[in-house]
């Protein structure tokens, strides 16, 4: 799937940015971040050495979390993981 450079998201839109490992540990300083959705900036970073798509997904996700109040961290990353898989599987399923 080649990713959009941006999303529209309940009327908002949200440019797509794929970084380099570099870049993005200077973005997050914990060295193993894959993806960051900023609500404030409208934007989703993705690492360019990972599963982009995947990754982009997770970061959807974590958007439909924020807006159905799953604002736990533990919580957050385990629903934006399902998110992502249920669409991805769903995609699979479309082609």
């Amino acid at each position: 799937m080649k990713l959009p450079n941006k999303l529209i998201l309940f009327c908002e839109e949200y440019k797509i940015q794929i970084v380099s490992r570099k870049q993005m540990n200077k973005i997050e300083k914990d060295n193993d971040t894959q993806g960051v959705i900023d609500p404030n900036r409208k934007l989703i970073l993705i690492a360019n050495d990972t599963n982009i798509e995947d990754v982009f997904w997770h970061e959807v996700g974590h958007y439909f979390a924020s807006i159905t109040g799953k604002t736990g961290k533990d919580d957050n990353e385990a629903h934006s993981q399902i998110f992502s898989e249920l669409i991805r599987g769903i995609i699979k399923q479309l082609k």
